[in-house]
């Protein structure tokens, strides 16, 4: 009732006087009769929100509530989920501050956050009639996931008046992204007391250091620092320690209160700058570190022009490296254009390599690493090789640029980004980029790009690791020989059962520094002989046996040192001598039906067909192969230029399936300069009998080139099946005016159990209320209809409501877990 009469009382107000309604937004009475300060001790065990406090509702319609959580109760308020803009105070009653000896008083109170983002949390003194007297703190919590560990603790000093005024925590946040930003972080507010201030002298500032980061240079950057004073002998004097003279200072004095500087930047050319700004009274001091980078459009990652040219091959293992804050071997450099992160060196597995990692910063990140200068003959053509790995990818960018001895852009080499949102990768993988010709010395720059969003759909946080960077000329590199063959194919044909036939190849070496050594990748029905030559070379005998129908691949790899040569190999078995059963499941595809089933995941980054699967051939002879592009391997099959017709199949290992559970299948897949031809996913089982034909593929784009990105399908499995294969059946023609010849690429091959409904109701993760799938952790999520359509994905905090569609099946991939939920009416 009393804030019904306060909120009906700044009415009346409005219809009197509009200027004193807008110098009154908390809704405050003028009339109150106040209360002593030090009996504001405020700790919510009661569990009610007490009557003489307003909570007023600014912008939105949120406000404080109660929240108990381990047995302890607090104040709560977010913007989350609300929809719109948010700012409401929590206002005290009237209090009266009467003399303490010049010292003042003091607010205590302790603060929590929780996923956090940006919204803030202002605490104000007002005067009688609700006018901001001070703002005594305005906190902004870093980014953090979930909820902090620990509780803030807030010491702040309010001025020595004989006024009454009210205490007001605000929060300020956003869920409108029409509107500004996402700032939806939790704050609970716990513990409020005040009581009378000490004696002791202080001096505060705002800021302990201010990075202005990258600025154009002849231009002026300003940021405001505020002091505050208490109990200061004498007022506030203000220097700056700056070599670089480019930075300067509003005023040198401030009272013994405090006030605003403004710190003005202004560089003149490129490079980075520091300062040390100084304040003082009596005995006491704050110091506070400015710094800044000057950004020359010439030179835009600031490297040192001046530097002596050197050869680059550097593998991060630490020795001869610069102090240079960021644990940079010698001579590299690197400039933060946006946001607050570095390259570091990080050591993992006695292994040290260079790392960026921008989770948690809440802000756009654009920082450039750049080697020394490199010493580079024009006459010479050079290489680029390093290593890279790549964790949690969503989509951030890595591009690798090359420099002239200015600094100057030259060229855009190539840029890198992942999507797959994995932890890290088991290895680095190794990038090789060719140099323009005519290259003279130069530097490389590895620019990272991305952005830490709370809008899943703009969040590009990719951590990246870079090792191994070296730059060298092919005539400078050492020769480690090369090793020739009479034949650089081997196609047995068309085999009957029980047939044998064998072939020969010659084997030339030249410049080896080994003898070679002679194997095959895959012998079902092939043998090699002799086993190892003289580095100088010889002959070898390959054989195959046909034992049973089907189409056979496998390659010869031949070794020597560094050099090696693969050489594939096909043989075709058509059936027994004389048998024309015209059946099928005779004529076509063979399974291995002795197989022991496993457990299906391929990435195919082997480098060649995986143990176990198979391409099959029924019309043609072409067969599927193994493709790699922007350092990623996948399955292609293509009738570009092969001249006939083609139906070949790529079938899986025997899958391990329970015919008591229910099952996915689930791969990547991209088309390429679509024109007709179909890819057809079909399920056999353990027998070699077609079970079910699961999906036709029948790409109509892109016409030309690829698709951007690989696709990912989801194709719910038959109920009751077990232990099966999987086929891939590749149809098309280039024999024919009508040609069918797009490009199929297939990638990550996955078979897991779709967890029980039942199983899905029960877990503490989530749980669904009709159409409301609502998550009770902070949980990483992906989202499908059954028929592969991805509704939703991304990273979510606990509490988080996805609205789908009534009386409908989905597929959930819920913290690396599959689960099977139906919605209801």
């Amino acid at each position: 009732m009393r804030q019904r009469l306060y909120l009906f009382t700044l009415l009346l107000l409005g219809l009197l006087s509009s200027s004193h309604a807008q110098s009154n937004p908390y809704g405050v009475d003028p009339t109150a009769t106040p209360i002593a300060c030090t009996t504001i001790d405020l700790d919510f065990e009661d569990g009610q929100l007490p009557t003489d406090w307003l909570n007023v509702s600014l912008e939105g319609s949120r406000q404080w509530v109660l929240k108990t959580f381990d047995e302890n109760t607090a104040l709560r308020m977010t913007a989350y989920q609300s929809g719109s803009k948010c700012t409401t105070a929590f206002v005290s009653p009237l209090i009266e501050f009467p003399e303490n000896e010049g010292r003042g008083y003091q607010l205590n109170f302790w603060s929590h956050t929780g996923y956090a983002n940006g919204a803030k949390l202002v605490t104000k003194l007002l005067d009688r009639n609700g006018n901001v007297v001070q703002v005594l703190e305005e906190f902004i919590k870093e980014s953090h996931p979930d909820w902090a560990p620990f509780w803030d603790e807030h010491t702040l000093y309010l001025p020595d008046t004989t006024e009454p005024g009210y205490i007001c925590f605000e929060y300020i946040g956003n869920d409108d992204n029409t509107q500004g930003p996402i700032m939806t972080t939790t704050y609970e507010i716990d513990d409020i007391v005040i009581e009378p201030a000490n004696a002791e002298q202080e001096l505060t500032a705002s800021v302990s250091s201010y990075d202005f980061y990258s600025r154009a240079i002849n231009e002026d950057h300003t940021y405001a620092i505020t002091f505050l004073g208490r109990n200061l002998p004498e007022d506030i004097q203000l220097s700056l320690t700056d070599s670089s003279k480019v930075f300067t200072l509003s005023t040198t004095t401030l009272s013994k209160e405090g006030g605003e500087l403004v710190i003005t930047y202004h560089p003149t050319e490129g490079g980075s700058h520091s300062a040390s700004l100084s304040a003082t009274a009596g005995d006491l001091y704050e110091g506070i570190m400015l710094y800044g980078r000057g950004l020359d459009p010439s030179n835009p990652y600031n490297v040192n022009v001046t530097m002596t040219p050197q050869a680059l091959d550097e593998d991060f293992e630490p020795y001869g490296w610069d102090d240079s804050g960021y644990n940079l071997p010698k001579g590299w450099s690197q400039i933060p254009l946006k946001g607050r992160v570095a390259w570091e060196v990080r050591d993992y597995n006695n292994n040290m390599f260079l790392q960026i990692n921008p989770f948690g910063l809440g802000v756009e990140v654009e920082t450039a690493v750049t080697t020394p200068l490199i010493d580079m003959d024009p006459t010479k053509s050079y290489t680029l090789s390093f290593d890279y790995n790549w964790g949690f990818a969503n989509g951030a960018e890595l591009s690798v640029l090359l420099l002239d001895k200015a600094g100057k852009v030259v060229k855009e080499l190539t840029t890198l980004s992942h999507t797959d949102n994995v932890l890290w990768r088991d290895d680095f993988t190794p990038m090789e980029i060719l140099l323009p010709s005519g290259c003279d010395d130069s530097f490389i720059t590895f620019l990272y790009r991305g952005l830490d969003s709370d809008d899943k759909s703009l969040k590009r946080t990719t951590a990246y690791r870079l090792d191994n960077v070296k730059v060298y000329a092919e005539s400078d590199q050492p020769s480690s020989g090369s090793i020739k063959a009479s034949e650089s194919r081997v196609d047995f044909g068309e085999f009957l059962v029980g047939e044998r036939d064998e072939y020969q190849i010659s084997l030339t070496g030249e410049d080896l520094s080994e003898d070679m050594t002679i194997s095959l990748e895959g012998d079902e029905g092939f043998t090699i002989s002799p086993t190892t030559l003289p580095k100088e070379g010889g002959d070898i005998t390959i054989a195959f046996d046909a034992k049973k129908s089907g189409s056979f691949t496998t390659k010869i790899l031949v070794k020597s040192g560094e050099a090696s040569l693969a050489i594939p190999v096909l043989a075709t078995v058509e059936g027994n001598e004389g048998d024309d059963d015209d059946d099928p499941t005779q004529a076509s595809y063979h399974f291995d039906t002795t197989a022991t089933p496993i457990s299906l995941n391929e990435d195919f980054e082997s480098g060649s067909l995986p143990e176990g699967w198979s391409s099959q051939a029924l019309v043609g002879t072409r067969q599927w192969i193994i493709k790699e592009y922007n350092s990623n391997q996948y399955a292609q099959f293509s009738a570009f230029k092969s001249g006939e017709q083609l139906t070949v199949g790529l079938i899986t290992p025997l899958v391990a399936i329970d015919a008591a559970k229910e099952y996915e299948l689930q791969f990547d897949l991209k088309s390429g300069f679509c024109n007709g031809a179909t890819l057809k996913v079909c399920l056999y089982d353990a027998q070699g009998q077609l079970t079910k034909e699961l999906k036709t593929f029948t790409a109509t784009e892109p016409e030309q080139g690829y698709a951007d990105n690989f696709t990912t399908e989801t194709i719910v499995l038959p109920k009751g099946i077990s232990n099966s294969f999987i086929l891939f059946e590749y149809e098309g023609d280039d024999s024919s005016q009508s040609k069918r010849t797009t490009t199929y690429q297939v990638d990550n091959v996955k078979v897991s159990q779709i967890t029980s409904l039942q199983d899905v109701v029960t877990t503490p993760a989530y749980t669904i209320d009709g159409v409301k799938l609502i998550l009770t952790d902070h949980s990483s999520l992906t989202l499908y209809t059954v028929d592969g359509t991805m509704v939703a994905h991304g990273d979510y905090p606990a509490m988080s409501q996805l609205t789908l569609e009534p009386s409908k099946c989905y597929i959930l991939l819920l913290n690396g877990i599959t689960y099977k939920l139906m919605t209801r009416k």
